[in-house]
């Protein structure tokens, strides 16, 4: 006999950004468009279609590194977690029959 479940997952991923030098976008106004992005209609709706929803964005966080010039950078990321179903499908064994034999002590 087979047993059918399904699992909600939830993965969590985190998107970092990062730019050459830019006079026009930034490593910061890249991760706010990429999180701008994620959340458009058109992006859920195209996940949803292959089972993934977008259960949260997380907010930008800034982490600064010293670069190979020995300058101060920027490393902005943020968590997505989304989720999807796992279906997990078992052989059950089946007991047909079972005899009980008691004895007194």
């Amino acid at each position: 006999m087979m047993h059918e479940e399904a699992q909600l997952i939830e993965a969590t991923f985190q998107i970092n950004t990062i730019v050459k030098f830019n006079e026009t976008l930034s490593s910061t106004d890249l991760a706010y468009y990429v999180s701008a992005i994620l959340q458009r209609d058109s992006t859920i709706q195209t996940l949803a279609s292959f089972g993934i929803g977008l259960y949260h964005i997380g907010e930008i966080r800034k982490m600064y590194f010293k670069n190979f010039n020995d300058e101060n950078e920027i490393e902005p990321s943020f968590d997505i977690v989304l989720q999807y179903e796992r279906k997990i499908i078992n052989e059950v064994g089946v007991i047909s029959s079972k005899k009980i034999i008691l004895k007194g002590v």
